[in-house]
């Protein structure tokens, strides 16, 4: 880690998870790991309280799209009321910091695995700029 953040990785662990994919960090003092689904609104509400974040990435999606026709209930639940879950606790926990620390929240939602990796290809300035020009995205900010 090439930064003096701690960093909460919140995951269910489902099908999609990759065993020993975080191996290498896992030992790592400013790591810490969870294993929460995070349609559990309880459960979001503690995390929160206990880790008090300054920015939240929220990259959690169910995005197999072979899957996704044949079973999308449980789609439906991660994609839609687990980021409906995730956006109500960091508004909770968002509307009891102090002033300055309201200003500098940040809360990222990346809907797909394959963004996340289109991002990472990307000069993070360029793509600022680029999708500052698409309707409907309001504030993004690198």
């Amino acid at each position: 880690m090439e930064t003096d953040c701690t960093v909460l990785n919140v995951d269910k662990l489902t099908y999609a998870a990759v065993p020993g994919a975080l191996d290498g960090i896992k030992a790592h003092p400013r790591y810490r790991f969870v294993q929460q689904d995070i349609c559990e609104q309880d459960a979001l509400k503690a995390l929160f309280s206990d880790f008090q974040p300054d920015a939240v990435m929220h990259l959690a999606a169910e995005s197999h799209v072979d899957r996704s026709i044949d079973g999308a209930a449980e789609f439906i639940q991660t994609n839609v009321f687990g980021t409906y879950a995730m956006l109500q606790a960091a508004l909770e926990y968002w509307r009891e910091l102090p002033l300055a620390a309201r200003e500098n929240f940040r809360f990222q939602h990346i809907s797909t695995d394959d963004m996340a990796e289109y991002l990472t290809k990307r000069d993070p300035t360029q793509f600022a700029k680029e999708l500052q020009q698409v309707p409907g995205v309001v504030g993004y900010t690198t």
